[in-house]
């Protein structure tokens, strides 16, 4: 495995806009690199007493969605070594910090969702200088400008995704599903096969060929003009299997994000 750059791991931190696909994107690559967790988590620390109160906050977004990730992956060595370090590296910060009403929805759902122990994260947002959320609270809502608020978003955060499900597979998917785009373009400009006008039903036409070889050379342009099209439909036929599992993919890819930025963002 490539050896881990901490400046360059820090340049993605700073990097972090906020937005779900930021977020998500590096925190894919983390776990794609749990293998180097210990550097990664240490470069997560020491970068953050430099960065902005909006950089400290799009890293709490990012630790959460790993650390959350984590758990589902049963990972715990993420979880494990963030708790170690966060009380006394991070907290300080962000007891000072403008967007304590955001931090502390991000705690809550850690002690609702147990990712940490309810005594643990009580502390958390009591050195916010707020009170705990009670137990039995509802889960946070969605960010703004996220699809959850709408009937739409409540019944992709309602729906379940297959065990089999890998983020992967939608990206290669639209990979595949862009690559067949641009075969297909080039097929049709290539074919041209709208601009032969051959008609084998236009009588007239055909009482007009004298000579056989007339006759010959025409039946071996329609012949190639029918295998042109005959290609061209095949291509189009995995163009649309293609896109068909891509839309399908790209519904559980939505239902993915929903479940998880929708709990702390």
């Amino acid at each position: 495995m490539t050896s881990f750059k901490p400046d360059s791991f820090q340049k993605k931190l700073f990097s972090l806009d906020g937005s779900q696909e930021s977020i998500q994107t590096l925190s894919l690559w983390i776990i794609h690199h749990r293998a180097q967790h210990p550097h990664i988590i240490d470069t997560w620390f020491d970068t953050f007493p430099k960065a902005t109160s909006v950089q400290q906050l799009n890293m709490l977004y990012l630790a959460n969605d790993v650390i959350q990730i984590g758990v589902r992956k049963k990972c715990p060595q993420l979880r494990q070594q963030f708790q170690r370090q966060f009380h006394s590296l991070a907290l300080p910060h962000l007891a000072k910090s403008p967007f304590k009403a955001k931090i502390h929805r991000i705690f809550t759902v850690w002690r609702q969702r147990g990712v940490y122990d309810p005594d643990y994260c009580d502390n958390l947002i009591a050195s916010l200088g707020m009170a705990p959320a009670a137990a039995a609270a509802d889960p946070p809502a969605p960010p703004a400008g996220n699809a959850g608020g709408t009937e739409m978003g409540k019944a992709t955060a309602r729906a379940v995704l297959p065990d089999s499900y890998r983020l992967e597979a939608t990206l290669d998917l639209v990979k595949r599903t862009s690559m067949l785009d641009r075969i297909t373009e080039v097929s049709m400009k290539t074919r041209q096969c709208c601009n032969k006008t051959l008609d084998s039903a236009d009588v007239d036409n055909m009482r007009q060929i004298k000579a056989r070889a007339e006759a010959l050379a025409f039946k071996l342009e329609f012949d190639q003009s029918v295998h042109k099209i005959e290609d061209l439909v095949k291509v189009l036929e995995r163009q649309i299997a293609t896109k068909k599992m891509m839309l399908e993919s790209l519904g559980h890819a939505r239902t993915f994000f929903t479940q998880q930025m929708g709990e702390a963002t």
